[in-house]
């Protein structure tokens, strides 16, 4: 009786630690969708002012970022929204470099812009030009066709660090 005691010990141990016990929300798994909300800045803030700004942009619950997102997150820093201005091939409108944006449910960057216009690569099977911008809950990855994209992005960004800064968005 002890034997099999153990032995049922160790196959739950076991299933625990690959993730096949059950556990919904297992590695393997964790997958989920955009939560619809967010705030300070919303879809309905940052779709038109990007769109000022000449990104061809959409917002998104359901599109393949909010599929693949971590359903483990929760919280401010769970996504909200995705705001893209690329098709389901992954290519932006012509003219635009490629525009990813994510919107969390909360702040988690602060009320202060950051925003690097020569981002570093972070991938090893990219190594083009990049740039950052950082807000509240909004976080944005450029793939410039040229250096105009990463000046009109900027100028989109302190638009919107203004409305944080106001306090409306």
């Amino acid at each position: 009786m002890n034997d099999r005691r153990n032995v049922t010990l160790v196959l739950v141990a076991a299933l625990a630690a690959t993730g096949c016990g059950g556990d919904r929300l297992a590695s393997h798994e964790a997958r989920g969708r955009c939560t619809g909300r967010a705030a300070p800045l919303t879809g309905a803030i940052v779709v038109p002012v990007l769109r000022r700004h000449g990104f061809s942009v959409t917002s998104s619950t359901t599109d393949p970022s909010c599929q693949s997102m971590d359903a483990s997150l929760r919280g401010r820093q769970a996504l909200g929204f995705s705001v893209a201005n690329t098709a389901a091939e992954a290519k932006a409108p012509e003219g635009e470099g490629t525009l990813y944006c994510d919107l969390s449910e909360g702040a988690v960057w602060g009320r202060k812009l950051t925003f690097d216009g020569d981002a570093e690569p972070s991938s090893p099977i990219f190594n083009g030009d990049k740039a950052e911008a950082k807000l509240a809950n909004l976080d944005c990855t450029l793939y410039p066709h040229s250096r105009l994209d990463v000046w009109k992005l900027r100028r989109a960004m302190r638009e919107l660090a203004a409305r944080v800064a106001r306090g409306s968005g």
